[in-house]
């Protein structure tokens, strides 16, 4: 038989959950029929069901990856760039939400501050944009140490597991 998910108060009308397993990835809502009656429910009383809806809050409990474990991109020397290499981060909390829109740091190779990036926040995809004009024979290539978390921290039952991978 299926666990009790939820109780309810009869005097109160409260709803409580009945277990600390609630997932938003797995069920982000319940629907539940409610019966209410007087008379501590005798037949002489009257009675009355309706629908209720639970939802369930997303919180930021999914770490966002990068879809590539490497990138690269060219671009001529003395030229800028809106877009020079766009990264894909895939992240299973709600969608449009801080717990899934992701933040990029720069964490080594732009001591230059030649790079910026980005988040197209309607394809949570990272933009890396040439923001000062590099000079060839100063610098031939850069090799980039990026890092994504977040906008919204993350929650506190998996806060702790997470470790920064950089991503060149």
């Amino acid at each position: 038989s299926t666990p009790e998910m939820f109780i309810m108060n009869k005097n109160t009308g409260e709803v409580f959950v009945m277990t600390n397993s609630l997932n938003r990835e797995q069920y982000s809502s319940y629907s539940l029929v409610v019966g209410g009656s007087d008379m501590d429910g005798s037949a002489n009383g009257l009675s009355s069901q309706c629908g209720a809806t639970i939802n369930v809050i997303d919180v930021n409990d999914n770490f966002p990856m990068l879809q590539q474990q490497s990138f690269s991109g060219s671009i001529a020397e003395n030229s800028m760039s809106d877009g020079l290499v766009w990264m894909q981060v895939m992240d299973n909390d709600q969608v449009g939400t801080d717990n899934w829109l992701a933040q990029f740091e720069i964490v080594s190779g732009n001591e230059g501050g030649w790079f910026a990036i980005e988040t197209d926040a309607s394809s949570n995809t990272g933009v890396l944009k040439v923001v000062k004009a590099l000079d060839y024979e100063a610098m031939q290539s850069a090799n980039l140490g990026v890092v994504v978390t977040n906008v919204a921290p993350f929650h506190a039952s998996v806060a702790s597991k997470f470790q920064k991978k950089v991503t060149p």
